[in-house]
């Protein structure tokens, strides 16, 4: 009887104090929130990957590179590797995550088979879309189109 009698109580208290936590995190207007869930933010990244003469290229790899500011000098600048995609049959590829919202910075690496390697560096995610409150952020797009050259 004790034990079934603590479970409810903990099970009432459980449930208040993650409603309430959550919901007071939601009202609070700070730079910083680390409490009760973290803020986050949608990345659209996608391109066009062709050959030098303008035809696409098929299964070529784009390797996605996401680029963190974690301080105010560019040395404490961190590097995530977030995902590997590859083209379709028109040469494009698309990429589609949830992150944090701090994201300065895309890197995409290309690589196909009988091509050079090629990379396009510090792409800035442009908004496409705001948030109106709580810990999305909203939702930001970047894109590039890359012609590669063929391996001699």
């Amino acid at each position: 009887m004790k034990a079934r009698i603590n479970t409810v109580i903990n099970t009432i208290l459980g449930f208040l104090l993650g409603v309430l936590g959550f919901s007071r995190c939601n009202s609070i207007k700070t730079e910083f929130r680390t409490e009760y869930g973290s803020p986050y933010a949608d990345y659209i990244v996608s391109g066009k990957v062709t050959d030098e003469a303008g035809k696409p290229i098929e299964n070529a790899q784009a390797a996605i590179t996401r680029s963190y500011q974690s301080g105010e000098a560019s040395e404490n600048e961190l590097k995530y590797y977030t995902d590997t995609v590859y083209t379709d049959a028109n040469g494009e590829f698309n990429n589609n995550t949830s992150d944090f919202p701090n994201v300065n910075h895309i890197e995409i690496r290309y690589e196909a088979e009988g091509y050079l390697r090629d990379s396009t560096m510090n792409i800035s995610p442009e908004p496409i879309e705001r948030a109106s409150g709580g810990w999305y952020e909203g939702k930001f797009r970047a894109s590039d189109n890359k012609a590669l050259k063929k391996a001699e």
